[in-house]
């Protein structure tokens, strides 16, 4: 075996460790900031633990490399999660307060779950307690129920206005707050995007052949 190929077999190696993985758990920071600009969550994190006060939003950065993504959260029985799902740039993508078929982990009215297929980049997830909404720079809702609800895997996610991006929230919680837990179906910041690794190992199915005659 050539050292290039030896190379090859190794990087391999990497990349499906990196993509079977282990599971990571990001515990809030201090105080998750409520705006764009704050935590960002580490390489294949599949949970985050956090706590949260009744109007006092938590938002994290993540990256995802495309295809269907589940978010189940979680919290404890005094606080009643709403998550919010953004492009980078606080642009609304689905916002969802109970997961309506009891499929999610805790089920009930303390559970949301967004599940969508995103294409990669780089999104913002926030967490709430319940009608702690969204507002754009103009006061205006960033996800409402004026629009028509959209259903996905039993939930009920609820679609953007069309307004601007996320620049703040309107206060009005409701509950005392508390102990959330956020789970990803696939570890997030994953890489390397599918297309990339299949190229990958093409690539050592060519060399390999080559060798042989």
């Amino acid at each position: 075996m050539t050292l290039t190929i030896r190379s090859l077999v190794a990087a391999a190696i990497v990349l499906i460790a990196s993509q079977s993985g282990f599971a990571q758990t990001y515990n809030e920071s201090g105080d998750a900031t409520d705006l764009p600009g704050g935590q960002s969550v580490t390489d294949g994190t599949t949970t985050i633990l956090g706590t949260n006060d009744v109007n006092d939003p938590d938002l994290y950065a993540f990256s995802w490399g495309g295809g269907i993504l589940t978010m189940d959260a979680g919290g404890t029985d005094d606080f009643d999660p709403q998550l919010h799902l953004f492009e980078s740039d606080g642009t609304g993508i689905a916002e969802n307060d109970d997961g309506a078929d009891g499929s999610n982990i805790c089920g009930g009215f303390n559970c949301s779950e967004i599940s969508l297929d995103l294409p990669g980049g780089v999104y913002l997830l926030a967490m709430t307690e319940f009608n702690n909404d969204a507002l754009d720079a103009g006061g205006n809702p960033v996800f409402g129920f004026t629009n028509t609800f959209s259903d996905l895997n039993g939930n009920l996610i609820q679609a953007p206005e069309g307004n601007g991006p996320l620049a703040g929230w309107d206060g009005l919680g409701n509950g005392v707050g508390g102990a959330y837990t956020i789970n990803f179906s696939s570890p997030v910041n994953a890489v390397p995007e599918p297309a990339g690794f299949g190229l990958l190992l093409l690539g050592m199915a060519a060399l390999l052949r080559v060798r042989r005659k």
